[in-house]
């Protein structure tokens, strides 16, 4: 996203509900997990649907096997054509705050950062271990690991360190690693922390998880199942969280109208968005590691030429699901969750977007 991106604050009406790409039929199965943050793509799929019911367009005009109408294209050039949209989008992440006060912006924490365990709980100093490449007198000995090119923490503070991948921190923490101080402070409830300082902490900090029960429905007759339960678990976030989403400039207000409500994931669950003065500033450092702000696909890793190069993440994010249209199964892909961390030599090309270099 060459330009400054346009910030839209999503802040949910009640709970919601994220099944990666499985389609949103409450009742086919018996228990369901929420994924969250949710995938790019999904709040992708959210705003574009948002965009043709606000101005209007059937979506059977949008999704022709040739692409959409000329005059659609036109008229509304940022909104492209399934599959392939004319704006880009950064996120989701995540920010507290309240309308007294401008919103702290929230960051996945890198994965090649390790911690003592111990030092995990509310108050305490944590003191952050980063990972880097084998130095070159290692290699020689011909070390190997379960990758083909393994990280490791030359000095570790503690014998049993754990990634801190899967947390969140505030942008000082960023800040202050950039200026190499390794320290930062854990945060169980942001409710009552000054978010100013440097804090990480656990994404369960940020959100309540809320099971569902519901009745379960034959999926050919859309008839209730005699004896058959489904349950869900849906997401809901803590007063003063909201999610982020950066988005190609000039989206608003020439395609999308802001503020306003639209569906996001599964059962229809509303969310309010509106268009924030000022979003994170993203700037970009000067380590040789670059970060994942949002989940990305395996094929991006091959595409910027990266499949080879260290690298640390957490467990994939598979998704699959049934393709309603083709009544077929879509197939099933693997992301890099956000926070995965590849070492890319430092150069003049440009950061691809939903990556900031720490």
């Amino acid at each position: 996203m060459p330009d400054a991106p346009q910030w839209l604050a999503l802040e949910p009406l009640d709970t919601l509900f994220f099944r990666g790409s499985e389609p949103m039929l409450a009742g086919e199965d018996h228990e369901v997990r929420s994924i969250f943050p949710p995938l790019p793509e999904t709040c992708l799929g959210a705003l574009v649907t948002a965009i043709l019911s606000q101005r209007g367009l059937e979506p059977r005009d949008y999704t022709l096997e040739g692409g959409p109408s000329r005059e659609i294209k036109e008229k509304f050039p940022l909104l492209g054509s399934p599959g392939a949209p004319g704006f880009r989008l950064l996120g989701p992440l995540l920010a507290a705050g309240s309308s007294f006060a401008p919103p702290q912006w929230l960051y996945p924490a890198p994965a090649h950062w390790f911690a003592d365990p111990t030092e995990l709980r509310h108050g305490h100093i944590v003191h952050i271990n980063p990972a880097d490449e084998l130095p070159a007198e290692l290699e020689a000995l011909g070390l190997v690991g379960s990758v083909p090119s393994p990280v490791w923490v030359r000095n570790p503070s503690a014998d049993n360190l754990k990634s801190l991948g899967g947390l969140w921190m505030t942008e000082s923490v960023l800040k202050n690693y950039r200026d190499g101080r390794l320290t930062a402070n854990f945060c169980q409830d942001p409710l009552i922390a000054d978010l100013s300082l440097p804090w990480l902490m656990p994404l369960e900090a940020l959100l309540v998880r809320e099971v569902r029960t519901g009745i379960a429905l034959d999926y050919g007759r859309r008839k209730v199942k005699k004896g058959y339960l489904f349950t869900a678990t849906q997401v809901r976030l803590k007063p003063q969280i909201s999610l982020i989403l950066g988005v190609s400039p000039g989206l608003v207000p020439d395609c999308l109208d802001a503020p306003a409500t639209l569906s996001l994931g599964g059962e229809q669950r509303r969310v309010y968005y509106s268009l924030l003065p000022a979003g994170p500033s993203l700037s970009q450092g000067k380590s040789p590691w670059i970060m994942s702000l949002m989940p990305f696909p395996y094929a991006d890793l091959v595409q910027y030429g990266w499949d080879n190069h260290p690298q640390v993440s957490g467990p994939f994010i598979r998704v699959a699901g049934w393709d309603m249209q083709k009544k077929f199964h879509k197939p099933c892909r693997a992301f890099f969750p956000a926070g995965t961390v590849i070492r890319v030599p430092l150069t003049d090309q440009e950061t691809p977007c939903g990556f900031i270099r720490l």
